[in-house]
């Protein structure tokens, strides 16, 4: 069973922008801090980048950074350069009401600067998934480095940068097309999917919680087990025969590994297959509580709420808002 690609399948971003900037020395914006996931990818050029206090560090053609937390960020043309708040950017050359919290505009370009060495970049903000997302984010370092002479990582980092640039000046060449958000959604998808499965490939030291409990040979046939049938009745027994350890041990190193006991990831693990198959319009909690091994509608209702924070109902309805569909269509 290939765990991750089970679990990254069935996460996608929920809203992006992307962007691209054209940028001559002298030049400098901030990124201003937010917990919103964002990332830049020095496509032509160089530039300097430093963040939360630290000293500035230097970014080649072809460099790639994605702060999976958010966080305040400078990007410059000069080492110790003075940088403009990004948000007075996009509102000086695209858009004059844009806000930070923003995601429903369209790609753009932006050409700023003072003539000087010329710089491309092609940045984004991605808003992650909630939930299992919150999961995979927490095992990630808070700040990733894909660099220029990675072999790996360019195999594929160019291409899909190129995709993103593409759309981009579809998006510029053609101002009454639609679709534009969609597209920019799949490759957000697919660019975060790229990066989890990139960094715990090469450094996987580097991370903590469900991905390193993958590399952990007894901890992920736990995870397999969970993952295979999560409507079986497991307890942490069952489990513990599964990875050859005792109940203890097993309830130790999976604390330590995951962040929660084996059981409680299993209701997690549940609550997010429900909230999927909510997603795609099953209204009959009666049926969902039976495909994922609950006696009862009421059981499973009370579950889902303690783990989302929200009834199944109201969980369904605010989808449909966010849709804009009537509720009659639920």
């Amino acid at each position: 069973m290939d765990l991750l690609s089970e679990i990254l399948s069935s996460v996608h971003i929920e809203n992006t922008f992307f962007g691209c900037l054209k940028l001559t020395a002298p030049w400098g914006f901030t990124i201003p801090l937010s917990s919103t996931a964002h990332f830049l990818c020095v496509t032509a050029g160089r530039c300097w980048l430093s963040r939360n206090g630290e000293p500035p560090r230097r970014l080649n053609q072809g460099d790639f950074v994605m702060f999976t937390r958010g966080g305040m960020s400078n990007f410059t043309s000069e080492e110790y350069g003075k940088p403009q708040p990004v948000v007075e950017l996009i509102q000086k050359h695209y858009r004059p009401d844009y806000r930070i919290d923003q995601r429903d505009i369209r790609p753009f370009v932006i050409h700023e600067g003072g003539g000087g060495e010329a710089t491309d970049i092609v940045g984004g903000a991605i808003d992650l998934p909630g939930g299992l997302g919150d999961v995979l984010v927490n095992a990630l370092p808070e700040s990733i480095h894909l660099s220029s002479h990675d072999p790996y990582a360019r195999q594929w980092l160019e291409p899909l940068m190129n995709l993103i640039v593409g759309e981009v000046d579809m998006a510029m060449a053609s101002s009454g097309a639609q679709g534009h958000q969609a597209i920019s959604k799949r490759l957000a998808d697919l660019l975060f999917l790229r990066i989890i499965q990139t960094h715990w490939l090469q450094r996987p030291e580097d991370t903590s919680g469900w991905l390193r409990g993958l590399a952990d040979p007894k901890i992920c046939k736990v995870l397999q087990a969970i993952h295979s049938a999560p409507q079986k009745a497991w307890t942490l027994e069952s489990l513990a025969d599964k990875s050859g350890m005792s109940r203890s041990a097993l309830a130790g190193r999976f604390l330590e590994l995951i962040g929660e006991p084996p059981i409680q990831y299993l209701t997690r693990w549940r609550m997010h297959l429900a909230a999927i198959r909510l997603a795609g319009g099953e209204r009959r909690t009666a049926l969902i509580a039976e495909q994922l091994g609950y006696q009862s509608d009421i059981a499973f209702s009370k579950a889902f709420k303690r783990v989302r924070g929200i009834s199944p109902g109201a969980y369904r309805r605010s989808l449909m808002r966010a849709q804009g569909l009537p509720r009659e269509s639920a």
